[in-house]
């Protein structure tokens, strides 16, 4: 049986401690609780604090409580190098607790769409007909979603995680990836020395892996890192509202906790510029970096 504790709190200090006189009338006592009025003005009370915790186990079997277990956290700018937020978060650990989730959601959402966007581009320009037709129908309609809103709508009525946020995304942004590397491809196969090994024999398997696709991998790693930034911002935004994955403490759930509770007006800039800032330097890094890689996808710009 677990058993049931029960903790008192008694809190000392080493002056005369009036709390009455600090609270204003109708105000919860929490926050003034290490304050004083100084000259009509709210200030700190300096000095040594004792807490004295006093626990009642109430269980059929004795338990000891180590104290060592035991953890006080003290909220607001004098814990953790940002402060805490209103919940008790450290905010400095929430933004390094952020970057790999961010990350993964955008890398993960980049990787599911590279995939899918090459699977059907290859297979509807490769072997044409009904084929492509039928899969080019697909796409048309999957680029006319409108993939945010949607995102928005199924969130609510499902109450998606956020990797259920990542797959739908990736599943409604393929289309325009897809159109590019079908052109692509028959582009390819009408060079004549791929007629020629269809001549010799060769079958298409082979074909596509010999010849076609050593000539599109440098297009599908820009593909991968251009679609990294795109799924990182939908995803934070997603988040700004409160949808898909509040459960993960990701830069968008800390702008979220912000506006929830009015960082911005209070003048608590650290608590929104930092992640903002971080979303941001994250997308541009991976736009740089797809800019730095198209000499290689395009060689006309390789030679100028």
């Amino acid at each position: 049986m677990t058993p049931e504790i029960v903790s008192q709190v008694n809190l000392f200090y080493n002056e005369e401690y009036h709390i009455s006189s600090v609270v204003p009338t109708g105000s919860s006592a929490t926050p003034y609780l290490f304050y004083t009025v100084d000259d009509g003005k709210l200030v700190p009370l300096k000095g040594p604090y004792k807490f004295v915790m006093v626990f009642y186990v109430f269980s059929q079997n004795s338990t000891v409580i180590n104290r060592k277990d035991l953890e006080i956290v003290l909220q607001g700018q004098i814990y953790g190098l940002m402060g805490t937020d209103n919940e008790g978060h450290d905010l400095w650990l929430g933004l390094l607790a952020g970057f790999p989730i961010d990350l993964a959601v955008g890398l993960l959402s980049a990787l599911i769409i590279v995939v899918i966007a090459v699977v059907i581009g290859i297979v509807a320009g490769f072997y044409g007909g009904l084929v492509d037709e039928a899969l080019m129908r697909l796409t048309d309609f999957v680029i006319l979603l409108p993939a945010f809103p949607l995102l928005i709508v199924f969130s609510v009525l499902f109450g998606w995680s956020i990797w259920d946020a990542v797959m739908f995304l990736a599943i409604v942004s393929w289309g325009a990836s897809a159109r590019i590397i079908r052109a692509m491809i028959m582009q390819i196969r009408s060079a004549q020395y791929i007629e020629s090994a269809m001549i010799a024999g060769a079958s298409r398997m082979w074909i596509l892996r010999n010849h076609i696709l050593p000539q599109i991998i440098p297009y599908i790693l820009y593909l991968l890192v251009t679609n990294v930034p795109g799924a990182i911002l939908t995803l934070a935004s997603i988040n700004f509202l409160g949808l898909a994955g509040s459960e993960y403490p990701t830069w968008g759930m800390l702008l979220y906790y912000a506006d929830e509770f009015g960082a911005l007006t209070s003048g608590y800039w650290w608590w929104v510029v930092p992640p903002g800032l971080l979303v941001a330097f994250v997308a541009v890094v991976f736009i740089l970096t797809a800019m730095a890689s198209e000499p290689v996808v395009n060689p006309r710009l390789r030679y100028g």
